[in-house]
Order: C-alpha cells, then sequence, then structure tokens
C-alpha cells in the first residue's frame, strides 16, 4: 500500500531531486491537469496554462521516478529481504511514473507501441494501480488489440503472443 509518506520521500531522492523542486511541482500540477482533461473531456473548459517545455518536463520527471523505483527494485522483488523503505521507494517511483507515463501518447509503431504498453503495465504493477491500468486498458481498448500473427516473422509471432499474455494477466479479462 502506498502511503502519502512513500511519495514524500520519493519526491525527495536524489534523482527526483535533480529535474529541480519547481520543476517537479510544475510536472506534477500538469500532469493533474491533463488527466482532469482527459477524463471530463467537451464537458468543461480546463484554464490550465502550459508552455511547448512541458512534454520535454514529464518525459525526464517519469524517468527521474522510474530512477528511484529502480534502485529498489530488488527489494520489492524479494519481499524477505529487510529493505521495507527500498520497498517503499520502488512502489512510489513507479507509482508517479504510471501518473505520468500513462498521459503520453503512445507510439505508432508496433513494436515501440507494445514496449510502451508493457512499460506502463510494470510500472502499474509495481506501483500498485492495477484499477488505474484496467481504467486506462478499457479507455484505450484499440490501442491495445493484439497484432495478427497469421504473416508475422517468427520472431514478432513470439513478441506478439507473450504480448498476448501479459495482457490478459493485467486486464484480467478470459
Amino acid at each position: 500500500m502506498i502511503l502519502a509518506e512513500h511519495l514524500h520521500n520519493v519526491d525527495r531522492h536524489w534523482a527526483v531531486l535533480a529535474v529541480g523542486e519547481a520543476e517537479r511541482d510544475h510536472g506534477l500540477k500538469v500532469a493533474d491537469a491533463r488527466l482532469v482533461k482527459q477524463a471530463v473531456g467537451q464537458q468543461m473548459h480546463i484554464d490550465f496554462p502550459e508552455d511547448g517545455g512541458d512534454d520535454e518536463l514529464l518525459h525526464r520527471l517519469a524517468m527521474a521516478y522510474e530512477m528511484a523505483a529502480i534502485e529498489g527494485l530488488d527489494a520489492f522483488l524479494n519481499p524477505t529481504a529487510n529493505e521495507e523503505e527500498l520497498r517503499n521507494q520502488c512502489s512510489a517511483g513507479a507509482w508517479r511514473a504510471f501518473e505520468i507515463r500513462r498521459l503520453f501518447t503512445l507510439p505508432e509503431n508496433e513494436i515501440e507501441r507494445i514496449s510502451h504498453l508493457l512499460h506502463l503495465s510494470a510500472l502499474a504493477y509495481c506501483g500498485d494501480r492495477w484499477s488505474d491500468l484496467r481504467r486506462w486498458y478499457n479507455e484505450n481498448e484499440k490501442s491495445i488489440q493484439v497484432p495478427s500473427v497469421s504473416r508475422a516473422t517468427w520472431d514478432r509471432r513470439l513478441l506478439y503472443r507473450l504480448f498476448e499474455c501479459w495482457i490478459r494477466l493485467f486486464r484480467k479479462k478470459r
């Protein structure tokens, strides 16, 4: 379970602080505003000024949170280790990274799209964001379609089948 304390601690991680506190705060506000805009659609006008560098800032910020998550990944994967602080850092970093990365535009290229979806799903798993991931899957149903294997090379067939398995596991459907 991610607590506000864990999120506060990950906000003070060296990689996140390297982005800058003011930039971090602005990036989190941009992410919140974009999420609200996606949720309300055309029903309401959200007046939140963004500038041209916000996309790049969100990418840097997501990467910083992922760095924090990666540092605690071993403790997360081995819960018997007595490193609760690192486990919490991993979960909180993944929580924040998912919060930002789910707003990114999906790549057009098939392989890049699959990598992006698996990346996003892994962050949701580590950040305990299952319900948010399922909602994101439902909102992006067309984007998570598994490509046909009928004329694919063996390496792509394998990738598509593995992708299908992971998506079914994450979606918890069928």
